[in-house]
């Protein structure tokens, strides 16, 4: 792809005053007809991708939507090159070699009948706003991979709601922080437990490595479940916030299963224990268990952080929990 091509491509999102929404995403408008723009690039051609939704229509709404003839958007479509079609009270437009446009200098008006073709069937200016089912829709937003069309009071709600959800509530954080001990030493627990049955299972016998691995993450999965269960319950923590308590959590979490598996161990096979003993009794655990072991370790560690992370949000995410909010 050639550099002009490159400065053509930032010319056209700069003239059509996109919103980058994602990797490859984007929010826009041509000639108030609103769209979801995705990219697709690579070394042969520039692939756009177009949604754009309704709600009402003017007239029937045809699988195929009538291109006039003459038109280039009827050309591309008649070479392949383009398509356009509805589902699902959505409509999709897809320019396959948008690169071949752009360098013709004719994107624009490829765009602008694919406008005045979907402005036959819909009125963009009296569309019904998708949260509330009453109010004109005026405002785009982009939710779960799509874009929707919003009335101006359900935008300042969500706007409201979204402040609120990120915001750090002082109470809910010493409540958060209470909790993850208790799920510390729950998950403890249920880690001291894992790596003994891994002891008695694996201990001086040949498995498949495939096997070990997936014993790993089973134990992962297993200590993850009591921390999830407690920071999916607790709102409001602020979301980087969540996140480095989960984290943490999870590490004390793996700190005190050790310390729990250590004292088994020294109160089984050397009858009592203090700090310094159970200290002694880990190290050579670590050394005569073998790089594998600690490995699993690490690999227990990380894989309970990121299983944790990912169930301790809430059922919904933070934009569904917005849109819950709106819809009510």
């Amino acid at each position: 792809m050639s550099a002009a091509t490159e400065n053509d491509i930032r010319r056209f999102f700069a003239d059509l005053n996109l919103d980058s929404v994602g990797p490859n995403l984007f929010i826009g408008h041509v000639e108030r007809v609103p769209f979801r723009l995705e990219t697709v690039v690579n070394e042969q051609t520039i692939g756009l991708l177009f949604q754009t939704p309704f709600s009402a229509s003017k007239k029937e709404v045809p699988e195929f939507p009538v291109v006039r003839e003459g038109t280039l958007l009827h050309q591309l479509i008649a070479e392949k090159k383009a398509e356009l079609s509805t589902g699902n009270d959505i409509v999709w437009f897809n320019l396959f070699a948008a690169h071949e446009l752009i360098d013709d200098g004719v994107l624009m008006q490829t765009l602008n009948e694919f406008a005045a073709v979907l402005k036959e069937y819909f009125d963009f200016d009296n569309q019904v706003c998708f949260a509330c089912k009453a109010a004109t829709a005026k405002q785009p937003v982009f939710h779960s991979e799509k874009l929707h069309m919003i009335c101006d009071g359900c935008f300042e709600r969500l706007n409201q709601k979204a402040v609120a959800l990120t915001s750090i509530d002082p109470a809910n954080v010493i409540v958060a922080t209470l909790w993850a001990f208790v799920a510390a030493l729950a998950g403890g627990a249920i880690w001291a437990i894992g790596w003994l049955l891994f002891d008695k299972i694996f201990a001086g016998r040949k498995f498949f490595i495939l096997l070990i691995m997936l014993a790993f993450i089973a134990m992962a999965i297993a200590v993850a479940w009591p921390i999830s269960l407690v920071f999916k319950k607790i709102p409001r923590r602020g979301i980087r916030l969540a996140k480095f308590m989960t984290i943490a959590t999870c590490v004390l979490t793996a700190i005190v299963g050790e310390i729990l598996f250590s004292a088994f161990v020294t109160t089984r096979y050397v009858g009592t224990w203090n700090p310094r003993i159970l200290w002694a009794v880990w190290k050579l655990v670590m050394i005569e268990s073998g790089n594998l072991y600690l490995l699993g370790k690490i690999i227990c560690l990380f894989s309970l952080c990121a299983f944790a992370l990912d169930w301790s949000k809430p059922k919904t995410n933070l934009e569904e929990e917005i849109w819950g909010q709106v819809r009510q």
